[in-house]
């Protein structure tokens, strides 16, 4: 019978596993191409694409887990939270009517900018990319993220789930068997 430590390193290994593979899937996503007037949506196409979550596989290469005495405890890059759980926009409104709904953090939207290979586009070509054009591009970025949100991946969710049903019933016996020798100790003594 294995112990608690030996399954919550089972679990770690496999739901790490899971979630860095479902990162790195091709899966259909959807780009939405949108008309604005006044700062407002006035008509928008969505299309579908095949395309991997994780394009530098930095947050694939982030997530980790540590054992405690406790439980398990996660970690991966900050913005991780954002593609396992998306955004709510209002494009579910049929009139877009309202300011939209919440962005992302212009900070950390900056930052992902600036180590993405993104090229910003003028009217006539290319821009450097200068702090002002990063603070334009991280302003239209956001405003589409505020009006027509972002699809939720649930990329470590789904395998967390899936592989802790699976380990339930052992960790319970292995909990109860640690107990019980616990309590075998303290009589004995």
């Amino acid at each position: 019978m294995a112990d608690v430590k030996d399954l919550q390193k089972e679990i770690g290994i496999a739901v790490q596993k899971a979630a860095q593979q479902n990162l790195g899937t091709t899966q259909t996503r959807f780009k939405i191409k949108a008309k604005w007037k006044n700062g407002r949506p006035i008509s928008y196409s969505r299309t579908a694409y095949k395309g991997r979550i994780d394009n530098s596989g930095a947050l694939r290469k982030s997530i980790t887990y540590e054992t405690t005495e406790t439980g398990i405890k996660w970690s991966m890059l900050s913005y991780g939270e954002y593609v396992e759980e998306g955004r709510k926009g209002l494009r579910y409104n049929k009139h877009l009517l309202g300011k939209g709904g919440k962005g992302i953090p212009v900070g950390a939207l900056r930052k992902w900018i600036a180590s993405k290979p993104v090229r910003l586009q003028t009217g006539k070509g290319f821009a450097k990319q200068t702090d002002k054009a990063l603070e334009q591009a991280s302003f239209l970025i956001n405003r589409k993220i505020k009006w027509f949100g972002i699809d939720a991946t649930r990329f470590f969710s789904e395998p967390f789930y899936e592989k802790t049903k699976d380990y339930l019933k052992r960790f319970q016996d292995a909990y109860m068997n640690e107990q019980i020798d616990v309590m075998i100790q303290r009589t004995n003594k």
